[in-house]
């Protein structure tokens, strides 16, 4: 199977939807941000602690007694090495099998095997580490667990979020029965970052969302705004990582739109800036002796995406920040949808200013940041640093 490289129109991308999704009352696990190419992988642990799971049959009906759970990639893949931040998201999803208790790490790009030696051969399977396939037979399935193969074309690579949802008929208390991990390995210089995928429950929302969609991430949004250190420019390549997030129907009718979930939607978009709301000043940023500087600029994503810090301020700006310093980032979503399936006016969008009822924030972002050369702060240093971080979640009620 191939991915066909081409872009989605915004009235394709709206009315999509996952078409074996599993039963309304099932949890998930959202990781906000994967990638893929030559060097990188994504490494994806999930864990299940549901029994007598439902799975899907080929007409992508609920069938019961097969303990299956549900993988979905929303993804951009690359063209002539560029991913665009304004292009709307494709996606794939497979129904593969899990167990009672078990715990499932697959490469998503086929990079590394278990058993085998690095690159994939076609009977390897995605799934790392010895797994015994005993209690969860996923050899038996004959399925692939690296849904991202197919994009790892020669020079190219991609960038997307994944959804990880079983069809447990219960949750545990306030407890997801699915949970997991990603480790974002570069391997061409050993360097990694990782991060705890967000959970969602299926009827017992606990989030500020009382709907029972586990498909929610709206709690899993960045503060906004949210202080952020940049360090010096001729050290350091920054950027931060951006996934919009949903708007559920009672956030969204505040706007006059309507709600929306994560699975559902792939040209959610954000934008995020350097902004001055919340404090007593003027300015967007300041360098290391306080002095503030303006210029800040508006940048804005699609679905996923990576925006240079240095995209963020313009050119006069940026040369006042050689060694770095600070500013508060703020994000909002930008095309919230009215019910004809048009994008909301401009003026009725959320604003980085907005006060409750309406809410501040509307992406997860992480903050990373990599070595340009072989020192920091001057000192000489050995090999690279690649660090991702992600940046303050906001609190409920925002």
């Amino acid at each position: 199977m191939m991915f066909a490289k081409k872009k989605l129109s915004l009235a394709v991308a709206i009315a999509a939807g996952f078409a074996g999704m599993q039963a309304a009352q099932a949890d998930s696990v959202f990781f906000p941000y994967v990638v893929g190419s030559e060097t990188v992988s994504t490494i994806i642990s999930v864990v299940n602690t549901a029994n007598g799971l439902l799975g899907l049959d080929a007409a992508g009906n609920n069938k019961a007694g097969t303990n299956n759970i549900h993988y979905a990639l929303i993804y951009k893949q690359s063209e002539g090495g560029v991913v665009d931040n304004l292009d709307v998201c494709q996606e794939t999803n497979y129904d593969l099998p899990t167990s009672y208790n078990d715990i499932q790490t697959s490469d998503i790009t086929g990079y590394f095997a278990d058993n085998a030696l690095a690159p994939f051969t076609p009977n390897d399977q995605g799934v790392l580490f010895n797994d015994p396939s005993l209690n969860n037979n996923w050899v038996a399935s004959g399925r692939d667990f690296a849904l991202a193969r197919p994009l790892m074309e020669p020079g190219e690579g991609f960038r997307g979020y994944m959804l990880v949802d079983n069809a447990a008929p219960t949750s545990s208390g306030n407890v997801s029965t699915v949970s997991g991990e990603a480790l974002l390995l570069e391997y061409a210089n050993g360097s990694a970052w990782g991060y705890q995928g967000f959970t969602q429950l299926g009827e017992n929302s606990d989030t500020i969302v009382a709907q029972n969609s586990e498909f929610d991430y709206f709690y899993a949004r960045t503060q906004s705004p949210v202080p952020v250190s940049l360090p010096p420019v001729d050290e350091f390549n920054v950027a931060f990582l951006v996934t919009p997030v949903n708007f559920p129907t009672e956030i969204a009718s505040v706007y006059g739109a309507v709600g929306e979930n994560q699975s559902q939607y792939w040209n959610l978009s954000a934008a995020i800036k350097f902004t001055s709301t919340g404090r007593n000043n003027t300015f967007a940023l300041f360098d290391r002796d306080e002095n503030p500087i303006s210029g800040a600029q508006e940048q804005v994503v699609t679905c996923v995406g990576r925006v240079p810090a240095s995209s963020l301020v313009g050119t006069a700006s940026a040369s006042q920040l050689v060694d770095g310093g600070w500013g508060d980032l703020a994000s909002r979503r930008t095309n919230l949808m009215l019910a004809d399936g048009t994008v909301q006016k401009p003026g009725l969008q959320p604003q980085y200013t907005d006060v409750s009822p309406k809410v501040k924030g509307g992406a997860v972002v992480f903050k990373h940041q990599v070595n340009l050369g072989s020192t920091f702060n001057g000192v000489p240093i050995n090999g690279i640093y690649n660090d991702g971080s992600l940046l303050m979640p906001a609190a409920v009620g925002q």
